[in-house]
């Protein structure tokens, strides 16, 4: 029975063969998707708006270089608190009119 395989040791070993295959396609697959939703995390993290944004890379700014770099995020976020204000009101008035 010299240097050739018998035919049980062969099936076995060509099974191995397969699933060690499916093994490293499905690790491979499952890596890519790993990297997909840790890049979309990243993406999610970074900041488009507010003064974050505009300090980015700038170690030294002074008060009068933010406000004029700033001035449309600065009313944005001023309309926004406003809004919200009038929304409590709304609130405060529905349940002053429930008390009655």
């Amino acid at each position: 029975c010299g240097g050739v395989l018998n035919t049980p040791t062969k099936q076995y070993i060509n099974k191995l063969a397969d699933e060690t295959e499916k093994l490293n396609t499905r690790n491979t697959l499952q890596q890519r998707e790993t990297d997909n939703l840790r890049s979309i995390i990243q993406k999610r993290r970074v900041q488009n708006k507010g003064k974050r944004v505009v300090l980015k890379g700038q170690f030294h700014i002074s008060t009068e270089e933010l406000r004029s770099t700033t001035p449309r995020l600065i009313k944005e976020a001023t309309i926004e608190e406003i809004d919200e204000e009038s929304e409590e009101e709304l609130y405060d008035s529905d349940l002053d009119e429930l008390a009655l």
